[in-house]
């Protein structure tokens, strides 16, 4: 059983990746904005992290790259899930430090499986 970290400012996002991870005998816990997401992050880190890029506070760019700037925190996979789709936005996102980048709108499996993969590595 994996920890996974969803940091999203939209609830329904939060609550059916909540409810495919669980189906899954993960354990999720959610935060809906950048320093809330941090917060958690460090006090009690996730095996992975599903990242937004649009939220209140700290936008996922600058998450990320505190997440890769911590030693606590460097090593853990993550994953953007964003409505941004232009290459530039995934060339940054992916600059910052994510290990994997998904638009939105999404299909579940497809994040299911791209967090499974990134927790074998």
């Amino acid at each position: 059983m994996a920890k996974i970290l969803i940091i999203d400012d939209e609830e329904n996002i939060c609550t059916l990746l909540c409810e495919v991870f669980s189906e899954r005998k993960h354990a999720v816990v959610t935060a809906q904005d950048g320093v809330k997401g941090l917060e958690l992050a460090k006090t009690n880190p996730p095996d992975v992290v599903v990242l937004d890029i649009d939220m209140p506070g700290l936008d996922g760019y600058e998450v990320c790259k505190r997440l890769r700037a911590n030693p606590a925190t460097h090593r853990i996979p993550v994953l953007m899930l964003t409505g941004k789709t232009d290459l530039p936005d995934a060339m940054k996102g992916l600059a910052t430090g994510a290990d994997d980048y998904i638009t939105k709108p999404f299909d579940v499996e497809e994040v299911a499986w791209r967090v499974e993969v990134l927790l074998t590595r």
